[in-house]
């Protein structure tokens, strides 16, 4: 029986501290057939921080680095059936301020194919490469010292808060939704400018021969401090 399965793949990325920090959910389920074990696709530059299931139990797993891509085949204790999640946890250093780099999707360089498994096409985040279908979600914070700008992404579409899994839902992240893996998310990052405004008393005392000025200033400065 020829196995078939399906995975809804829900990501949080994060860029903080000077690294892009990526953690993918990875939701299966075996429709046909049974696991052994199942290959998923990381991106070139990024270092798998671990990978783990409470459903499946993982025997080993191995990383094996190619042009576009990082295959990463999970070997599992025994055949797995039904519905599991995977856990894929990445970091990679940051790109320079201003630079606009991907942080999830496929380029598929052209290729005309059902699937995203072909060592031609470019991985730009976590993805499952033996699944028939794969959807999902993707939120973006970042640290409270930058600002986030997100290119115009094609492929996936805004949504709100109450939307995402609660697993990866976070407060002021930016939450798309899609429905292949053939996407495009760019996003840079800079340094948060302060902002500062300023309140003026003044008082003018006019005198037979002078004009004295006494003022008072009170500033507030948000966002970020100045020295």
């Amino acid at each position: 029986m020829d196995l078939l399965s399906s995975v809804n793949n829900y990501q949080h990325v994060s860029i903080r501290d000077g690294l892009v920090h990526t953690d993918a959910h990875l939701h299966h389920e075996v429709l046909r057939g049974e696991l052994n074990q199942l290959r998923i696709a990381v991106p070139v530059g990024h270092r798998i921080l671990d990978i783990a299931s409470t459903q499946a139990k993982i025997k080993s797993w191995k990383a094996v680095a190619e042009k576009n891509r990082q295959v990463v085949t999970v070997e599992f204790i025994g055949a797995v059936r039904g519905k599991f999640i995977l856990e894929v946890h990445t970091e990679r250093p940051a790109p320079a301020v201003g630079q606009v780099f991907p942080v999830s999707g496929v380029d598929v360089a052209g290729i005309a194919k059902s699937t995203i498994d072909d060592a031609g096409m470019k991985i730009h985040g976590i993805h499952s490469l033996d699944a028939v279908r794969e959807s999902g979600q993707v939120v973006l914070t970042h640290g409270p010292d930058l600002t986030l700008n997100v290119a115009p992404p094609r492929g996936l579409v805004r949504i709100e808060p109450a939307e995402v899994l609660q697993t990866i839902r976070r407060p002021g992240g930016r939450s798309y939704k899609y429905y292949s893996p053939r996407f495009d998310l760019g996003v840079s990052y800079e340094p948060v400018q302060p902002r500062i405004t300023v309140d003026q008393v003044s008082r003018l005392i006019f005198r037979d021969d002078e004009l004295r000025l006494t003022s008072q200033l009170k500033y507030t400065v948000e966002r970020a401090g100045v020295f």
